[in-house]
């Protein structure tokens, strides 16, 4: 494991929310800042999808991303520093539609990928890296905007459901 991954290992052990599973789970170091996935070019785990309309991860306010110095090179970091508006959210993202701005031209910061995660996160197994997804969005939907009505939430547990019937299927 390298330095990288020890660090984001003990800060995910130590800031992170216990899961049912007894799985520490990446919640303020969030992925991507992006309400939507860009499938051709990210490479996304079976068994997570991102979905359009919530916006969770455009709340980019530095003190709630504790590592994301360790997940960005200085210049991304400056990069994303220079996207963070006045009240903590993307200066791209539109609140009123949840729809990012500049979503073609986004930078790499902003994309998901299982790549990506494996290597911050020492997942092994995309099963392993869906799952931290999945997590760490029911987490930053929660922080965000609440388990109501309005939430994103019942849309994301939707879909992750589908998601889980549709590769059972498969498996049949």
């Amino acid at each position: 494991m390298g330095r990288m991954a020890r660090s984001l290992y003990s800060t995910l052990q130590q800031s992170s929310v216990v899961m049912a599973t007894g799985q520490h789970v990446a919640g303020r170091i969030v992925r991507r800042l992006s309400s939507r996935p860009q499938p051709s070019k990210v490479g996304q785990p079976k068994g997570w999808r991102c979905i359009s309309g919530c916006g969770a991860c455009c709340y980019l306010e530095p003190s709630s991303r504790s590592t994301i110095k360790d997940w960005l090179d200085v210049k991304e970091y400056e990069k994303f520093l220079s996207m963070v508006g006045p009240d903590g959210w993307c200066v791209n993202y539109d609140k009123q539609s949840k729809e990012c701005g500049i979503y073609e031209r986004r930078p790499g910061f902003c994309r998901v990928g299982t790549e990506v995660w494996r290597e911050k996160t020492g997942a092994r197994t995309d099963a392993d890296v869906a799952r931290l997804m999945r997590s760490s969005c029911r987490e930053w939907i929660t922080l965000m905007y609440g388990v109501g009505k309005q939430s994103p939430l019942r849309r994301f547990d939707k879909a992750m459901g589908e998601l889980s019937h549709t590769k059972a299927k498969a498996d049949d």
